[in-house]
């Protein structure tokens, strides 16, 4: 997947419209993370500190090959400093997509790439896909793990729990059978 890579220096997102914004710690954990839009371009910026305790994930997607054109046609690429990732660009999606959307299209690529790459995205949910250009687009991205941790997934550790019931399933499914 081609991407770009942005250093969080070029850009001011104090000069953007924030959308959203988390500032949240459990214990030594960070969970914060903001949400900008800049306006001029329609690109929506998701940031976090360096040290976010999901600041790996969007990478790890990538690399693996769950994220790619067929699981987010949205993206545009990385924010790093100083050799961290510091958060991901978004183009504009409209509307969340349906349950059914979900159901029976877009949820079958997901657990396809769950299935191919052994990685899976416990924030899976409807209100974190979105259409993009008649293709359907996660927007939430940094929440992908290796098989590995499913269990500390599904046991709600970290402060991190599957979203969709369903998928949590399916993922125990090809964790048990790897």
């Amino acid at each position: 997947m081609n991407y770009e890579i942005v250093s969080l220096d070029s850009f001011n997102p104090l000069e953007m419209t924030t959308i959203k914004f988390r500032e949240k710690w459990y214990g030594s954990d960070d969970h914060s993370r903001w949400v900008f839009k800049d306006e001029k371009t329609n690109l929506y910026y998701k940031l976090w500190n360096e040290t976010y305790i999901r600041k790996d994930g969007v990478k790890l997607g990538i690399d693996c090959g769950f994220y790619d054109e067929t699981t987010v046609p949205a993206f545009v690429g990385l924010i790093y400093y100083e050799d961290v990732c510091r958060g991901y660009i978004i183009k504009e999606c409209e509307g969340v997509a349906t349950v059914n959307d979900i159901i029976s299209s877009f949820y079958e690529v997901i657990k396809q790439k769950t299935d191919q790459t052994k990685v899976f995205m416990y924030d899976f949910s409807r209100k974190h896909v979105m259409k993009y250009k008649n293709k359907f687009s996660l927007i939430d991205l940094e929440g992908v793990c290796p098989l590995s941790s499913y269990e500390d997934i599904a046991n709600d550790v970290s402060h991190a729990s599957f979203s969709f019931e369903d998928y949590k399933k399916f993922v125990y499914e090809v964790y048990r059978n790897q």
